[in-house]
């Protein structure tokens, strides 16, 4: 497990008592419950100082003594590795809502956790869990039923409503050069590859891709292309080529099509080729060569002037490449790079070279090799009509660096949901405080003892917004109350950076997608109900693969 460092180092509770029941579950006088919500109670204290703007982030060491800081809840809580079932737990809650919304991971763990706070003296006053969950479920219909009902809808691409949003998520964590260069970067490449569908406006957040490199200062570049880690291997070639139409070879690594080589035959059928003397060895080199020739006369013809290939590119070919003015670029291996090359330029991925033709190119305006930092790379730039546009990013160190793509791929989540669902609420905790009034006041509609889970809900939608407010600057009681009582007199109202009182949309608040938000949230009462119904535990041990031939047993059990 990766250490985290004094900016943000966890304490966990005691492991599960050594002394298991007779039937491999809880020792006897073992409370279960108390001991999840301890285990919360301890992931709580590491990820709510991270919470907001006003957050901090968590430092890390890999196992090569690399340091690693992280601001996004799904990386911190993977980062950090805990083994306790409640930890993978809230690790799977963050990751899911990463990977849907790529925002909100925090809100979501931090909910569960308060949730699973709330529930203890429920639980002490004899309340069973069962109950306790229907409770959060009536208080999550409520607050989803009051988020929809207070949410706005707004046109996306007016004003400067989607730059507010990416300036509200990376609010606090930046310095205001650097988050307003990256803001409008990020909302530039969005609206590029924004495209109406009969069911609304579709912006993928799979096709911004973020690349960050090590430079000596802050800078942001928006590619109307594609940015690859590889670069030529002959300096023959040209480094730069304006006009470009690349070729891009993704054939399979079979007999003739691996690469701009000839064909790699050690068998013909199924018998092995045997050269027996000097005149053989050369008449095979030729055909070989010749076949490579083929391949790149074949690229001339097309007019391709770039190619990039999955597999290998030989000597010889490299030759042939530099000498008709061809830029060429090998090992590009992984099927999403092709992918993203072929939606970005509009080329039609070839797998047989008998298929180059003129129409399966695709164009850039231009491609080319630069070098930053210690490394080099290769930007396609400048396409016609990309499906594909990317960020590169640079920062003062690895580091730093990997740090702005994080908040950059945050902000391009929060972008393209408001993009793809444009209705808002208020930021700054705003939200969780109206959804928070709204099942307070009506908690007293409910029946028996559920009635007091659904007002520990709300009271949890308030600690979110005291964590905030916590992380502010601001003394947490005194900042609830006051957002209380403004929210008394309207919903649009929710804590800002560096103002002491709540704020409306007419000083300074921000918004937020609706989209995440609920889903945050959804994803916050399932954990805390998953972990609330738990009342044994059992480790359950990898069956071995190898078995025996008689009695199936394994050799571990004999």
């Amino acid at each position: 497990m990766q250490r985290a460092l004094a900016t943000g180092a966890m304490t966990t509770p005691a492991a599960f008592p050594s002394t298991p029941s007779p039937k491999g579950g809880k020792p006897p006088g073992f409370d279960l419950l108390a001991h999840n919500r301890d285990m919360a109670g301890a992931i709580e204290s590491f990820l709510a100082p991270t919470y907001g703007p006003g957050g901090r982030a968590k430092l890390f060491l890999d196992p090569k003594g690399n340091a690693i800081p992280a601001t996004d809840g799904a990386r911190m809580l993977s980062t950090l590795d805990s083994p306790h079932p409640v930890g993978k737990i809230l690790r799977s809650v963050a990751t899911a809502q990463d990977d849907e919304w790529a925002d909100g991971t925090k809100l979501a763990a931090l909910l569960a956790v308060r949730l699973l706070h709330r529930s203890g003296s429920l639980l002490d006053q004899g309340v069973r869990p069962a109950r306790i969950v229907r409770g959060f479920e009536i208080g999550l219909d409520w607050a989803i039923e009051s988020a929809e009902a207070s949410a706005v809808a707004l046109d996306p691409f007016e004003g400067a409503l989607l730059l507010d949003v990416a300036r509200g998520c990376l609010g606090g964590w930046l310095d205001p050069r650097p988050r307003e260069e990256l803001a409008e970067a990020v909302v530039q490449a969005a609206t590029r590859i924004a495209s109406q569908t009969p069911g609304g406006w579709r912006c993928r957040r799979e096709d911004i891709p973020v690349f960050a490199k090590a430079a000596g200062a802050f800078s942001v570049r928006v590619i109307d292309g594609y940015v690859l880690d590889r670069w030529r291997d002959d300096p023959n070639m040209p480094p730069r080529v304006e006009d470009a139409r690349m070729a891009l070879l993704d054939a399979e690594p079979i007999r003739g099509k691996a690469g701009i080589h000839e064909p790699r035959l050690r068998w013909y059928g199924e018998s092995k080729v045997r050269l027996q003397s000097p005149a053989q060895l050369d008449g095979f080199i030729a055909v070989g060569e010749d076949y490579t020739r083929g391949i790149v006369e074949r690229l001339q013809a097309a007019g391709a002037n770039v190619v990039i290939t999955t597999l290998g590119i030989s000597d010889y070919g490299h030759k042939l490449l530099a000498k008709a003015g061809i830029l060429g670029i090998r090992a590009v291996m992984r099927p999403e790079h092709m992918r993203d090359l072929a939606r970005a330029t509009g080329a039609s991925l070839i797998k047989d070279f008998h298929e180059i033709r003129a129409d399966r190119l695709g164009h850039a305006g231009l491609v080319e090799e630069i070098r930053i930092g210690g490394t080099k790379c290769t930007i396609i730039d400048r396409c016609p009509d990309p499906k594909v546009v990317s960020l590169l990013v640079l920062g003062p160190g690895e580091a730093a660096a990997n740090l702005y793509k994080t908040l950059a791929r945050k902000a391009i989540g929060a972008v393209a949901a408001s993009i793809e669902t444009p209705r808002f609420l208020p930021g700054g905790a705003g939200a969780e405080m109206a959804a928070s009034s709204r099942v307070r006041r009506d908690a007293s509609r409910v029946e028996g003892r559920e009635q007091l889970a659904v007002e520990a809900f709300g009271l949890a939608l308030e600690d979110l917004a005291a964590c905030l407010a916590a992380n502010l600057g601001l003394k947490p009681l005194d900042a609830v109350l006051a957002l209380r009582s403004a929210h008394a007199k309207s919903s649009d109202w929710g804590l800002l950076a560096g103002l002491r009182d709540p704020v409306d949309y007419e000083h300074g608040l921000f918004r937020e997608p609706l989209g995440p938000r609920l889903s945050a949230w959804r994803r916050g009462v399932e954990a805390a109900s998953t972990i609330l119904l738990a009342d044994d535990f059992h480790k359950v041990s990898r069956p071995s693969l190898r078995k025996k031939e008689s009695g199936g047993e394994s050799e571990k059990d004999r």
